[in-house]
């Protein structure tokens, strides 16, 4: 049970940011996943701000706030939703500021585990999860316009998401290696976002005090971005590519309630889009019950 506490501690909780491409080959698949082996739901509050910078002009903010909560069904199967309120804002020498607003896709996940190992020494845990991006974002056409194709608030379009996780903990270190693909749909504009699958690693470590528990963590993500097809049936212009990302974060536990600050960026990237992301920072908290 003690070492089952380190991962509750741990659950960032965090959301994939598939919903939406508004920077192209960006590094949007940040999230380490909901480690808990307790049986709680949750509910809370996440805030994401990322920065994209571009050598032709453009400087481009992302704000994002969600809405989540899980709820257990039972030891083997939990469901999941999230829903975003996205706000960007684009700066360019060519077309001025231009922004958008709104809800974004919301996400409903079911998650599985076929394999729960709780002992002394150590534990593991094997997730499955299938979720679905559901086309409640705003998507604008844009074509024709000096704005990207790819900024919008949403997909317009149904979404699927596989991910697989393998976590094991030992004493008071924690590993995890997560799969995610993302499979994106032709929308109603015949615009097709590119499908997009990461790879992530992360490592942390709990550090107990009187009536808080300090989890500190690491996260290296490799993450590949299909091009994006517009209605003519091309490849969109600076979009698809490879990245190599890296996130530090820490995280607070006192009683039923769990705090979430990380920052990172992209230490790499290659393809077509001529975006450089900035500093990018996440905040979250939950409640447990």
């Amino acid at each position: 049970m003690k070492k089952a506490s380190l991962l509750i501690l741990i659950s960032i909780l965090s959301y994939s940011s598939f919903a939406c491409d508004i920077c192209g080959c960006a590094g949007m698949t940040v999230g380490f996943g909901n480690l808990s082996f307790f049986n709680q739901h949750q509910v809370g509050v996440r805030y994401s701000l990322r920065q994209f910078n571009s050598p032709l002009g453009s400087d481009d903010y992302f704000h994002q706030i969600d809405l989540n909560g899980s709820y257990v069904l039972n030891d083997r199967f939990i469901l999941s939703a999230s829903l975003p309120y996205l706000s960007a804002q684009r700066t360019s020498v060519e077309v001025g500021n231009t922004s958008v607003a709104g809800a974004g896709d919301a996400t409903v996940k079911v998650t599985y585990f076929p394999w729960r190992y709780g002992g002394e020494v150590w534990s593991s845990r094997l997730g499955l999860n299938f979720g679905l991006n559901l086309p409640t974002g705003n998507f604008v056409d844009r074509d024709g316009s000096l704005v990207p194709q790819n900024f919008q608030i949403g997909t317009g379009s149904l979404d699927y998401l596989f991910e697989a996780e393998w976590q094991v903990g030992k004493g008071n270190w924690v590993g995890l290696v997560q799969g995610r693909y993302l499979v994106n749909t032709l929308n109603t504009d015949a615009y097709k976002f590119g499908n997009q699958a990461g790879l992530q690693f992360t490592a942390a470590y709990k550090i107990e005090r009187t009536k808080i528990a300090l989890v500190p963590l690491l996260n290296f993500s490799i993450e590949h971005f299909d091009r994006d097809v517009n209605n003519r049936g091309y490849y969109q212009f600076g979009t698809g590519g490879d990245s190599f990302n890296v996130l530090a974060g820490l995280q607070v536990k006192a009683k039923d309630w769990l705090w979430s600050v990380r920052g990172g960026t992209n230490l790499s990237q290659t393809g077509d889009s001529e975006y450089i992301p900035g500093v990018q920072i996440y905040l979250s908290t939950s409640y447990l019950f």
